[in-house]
């Protein structure tokens, strides 16, 4: 990722040039201490350079941390987009229409769906991790607009998918309770067939 090499790239060359200014400090350090004619000047310059320095070190920090929040709030919103995706998956499939042609169709949906539900009840977590992730943000980008619309649309979308998981169900065994009446229905239909003929 760019933004992460460009930090280390800086912090890099800054302390590549460490060695340098040790070096002048422990001649500029000498020259004060033998009391050379400009070691008022040389004090001076000394102080002038460790403040830039200090200042340089400060300024790198604070964009390494600009860059980090940056990539922290970005990495949500592609969680988020994570997120969405398997939604809009399991949508689909907890909003079929088809409730199975016989008996046997039936209860192979069923267990299809039981294996949907276990994958939306785990899925929890996940919707879990991703409000942590939101609380690690800066806190001007925790409490952002567009960071609190995106939980909150992620949130009524689980409710709506659970709710629709459950109506799901219910179709399906309302279809399973059908076509038992129809299998049974049958076998009266023939028992009583076979006695008429015998009469």
């Amino acid at each position: 990722m760019i933004m992460s090499r460009f930090p280390q790239a800086l912090e890099k060359e800054i302390s590549s040039h460490e060695p340098q200014l040790s070096a002048v400090t422990a001649i500029g350090d000498e020259l004060v201490r033998q009391k050379h004619f400009g070691a008022d000047r040389i004090q001076e310059r000394l102080q002038e350079i460790f403040s830039m320095w200090n200042n340089l070190l400060d300024s790198s920090a604070a964009r390494r941390r600009r860059l980090e929040e940056a990539v922290e709030y970005h990495q949500f919103f592609t969680d988020a987009d994570d997120v969405d995706l398997w939604m809009l998956d399991t949508l689909r499939l907890v909003s079929s229409e088809d409730v199975g042609r016989d008996e046997a169709n039936v209860q192979s949906l069923l267990k299809k769906h039981k294996d949907i539900n276990e994958e939306l009840n785990n899925y929890e977590s996940t919707i879990q991790a991703l409000y942590e992730q939101a609380a690690q943000l800066r806190e001007e980008d925790a409490k952002s607009q567009p960071v609190v619309e995106r939980l909150q649309s992620i949130d009524n979308r689980y409710k709506e998918l659970k709710e629709l998981a459950k109506l799901r169900k219910q179709r399906l065994l309302d279809a399973l309770s059908l076509y038992k009446l129809f299998s049974e229905s049958d076998g009266v239909e023939q028992w009583i067939g076979e006695k008429v003929k015998r009469e």
